[in-house]
């Protein structure tokens, strides 16, 4: 009875470990799917910068072109946003985009020079 009771705590212990293991494998998988997903939504978040603020002919440069216009306007565009665009920049500054969409060199303040197309200092072909 009591080499009974050893076996059956031996198996009983074998299945909460093979069912631990199980949980593990599935929590690991889905953690790996969550980084997945995480990369793709910063992929996602970098396109959308890059159209915003920070591409060839992005909108925030797009509006404050207009804005020149005279437009009667009652809101700003923030400090950052403008900073991370072409329009912020000082004169001669070289400005990389953070999704490497464009690399311009502001001749002067009213049009950037694109250094390549497509292509960063390195020489590395822009992702977007």
């Amino acid at each position: 009875s009591s080499e009974i009771n050893k076996v059956s705590d031996s198996l009983g212990k074998a299945a909460r470990a093979g069912q631990l293991y199980d949980k593990f494998v599935n929590f690991s998988q889905d953690m790996g799917a969550l980084g997945e997903r995480l990369t793709q939504a910063q992929g996602t978040y970098d396109s959308a910068m890059c159209k915003l603020a920070t591409g060839n002919g992005n909108l925030v440069r797009q509006v404050e072109l207009l804005k020149t216009l005279g437009p009667k306007t009652s809101k700003a565009l923030a400090s950052n946003l403008l900073e991370a665009t072409d329009a912020g920049n000082i004169a001669g500054e070289l400005h990389l985009a953070r999704c490497a969409c464009v690399i311009v060199q502001p001749t002067d303040r009213r049009r950037p020079r694109q250094l390549g197309p497509g292509r960063n200092l390195c020489g590395s072909v822009a992702l977007c």
